[in-house]
Order: C-alpha cells, then structure tokens, then sequence
C-alpha cells in the first residue's frame, strides 16, 4: 500500500467486498448459526433446577436423604456414587440384599486434620504455642490446649 493509500470498503478490496455485503457479524445474506450458546457444560452442572432425572429417582422411592444428596452433587455425579457403593455391595457378597450398609466418616475428621496442618503450618513460621492457640480460637472457634497444641507439632514432625 503506497503512502497515504487508505483502505476501505466502500471502495473495494482484494475479496471483493463492498459496503454493501458487510464484514464480520454484519454479513448480509448469510443465515445465523443454529444451536450453540448457552452456559458451557461446567456451568450446566450449577444449574440443576428442573432435571427431570431427579424426578425419576423421587418416582423410584429413593428416600430424602438420597435425593438430597443427588440435587446436592447433580444426577450425573450421584449415578457414578451410586454405582460406586453397589459395586462395594457386591464385592462384599451381599448380593441378595436391597441395600448396602456404608460407614461414613465424620466431618470432623477432615477438619481436624486441617486444624492440625493450620497448627503446624504456624509452627513452622515461628509461631509460639500461645500464639497458634488464640489463632486457633479465632479462626475455628475451637479452644484447644497448650499441652495438646505441643502433641499436635511433635506428632506432626516425628511423621514427617
């Protein structure tokens, strides 16, 4: 292009478009695309509203508890829970029964140990047991004592 040459649509371009026919989006004459948009599918899994599928294990008499846990995870992610838990039922030879009997573990379990990595992760910063304690207390609300807090670090470093 030669100095001060401008390009333009209205007068022509090595495709052959004019202002008339329109670039990009503004494409005159060509039909809009079907299908797509939307949330992508990551986003579909946030919106579970409505999924008839949930409908179906209501129908098929799943107690409240079951059906609180596959709104809670979406029916995709219940099924593959479910098959999960009846694959360990017939493994363990209870075949001939309805339903499996599954040991949960408590909650407080994984907050425990969190609370025991917060301890450590303060010990290793220079933290003073008096210190880890009241951050402790603040942060989770739980009262834990020096003697324990001290339990906490020494078991901590003998596994490491």
């Amino acid at each position: 292009m030669a100095d001060g040459e401008v390009r333009s649509s209205l007068c022509g371009m090595d495709g052959g478009e004019t202002a008339a026919e329109g670039v990009g989006g503004r494409q005159k004459g060509m039909p809009l695309p079907t299908g797509g948009g939307g949330y992508p599918d990551i986003c579909k899994k946030n919106a579970r509203a409505g999924d008839h599928r949930l409908d179906e294990l209501k129908n098929i008499g799943l107690s409240s508890r079951w059906l609180d846990i596959a709104e809670a995870i979406g029916f995709d992610s219940f099924m593959t829970l479910w098959s999960i838990l009846d694959r360990e039922n017939l493994q363990s030879g209870d075949r001939g029964r309805e339903a499996v009997r599954v040991r949960i573990p408590q909650m407080r379990l994984y907050f425990r140990y969190q609370r025991n990595r917060l301890i450590q992760t303060l010990a290793d910063n220079g933290r003073t047991t008096s210190q880890i304690r009241l951050i402790i207390m603040d942060e989770t609300g739980e009262s834990i004592s020096l003697r324990h807090i001290d339990r906490i670090i020494s078991g901590i470093r003998l596994r490491a």
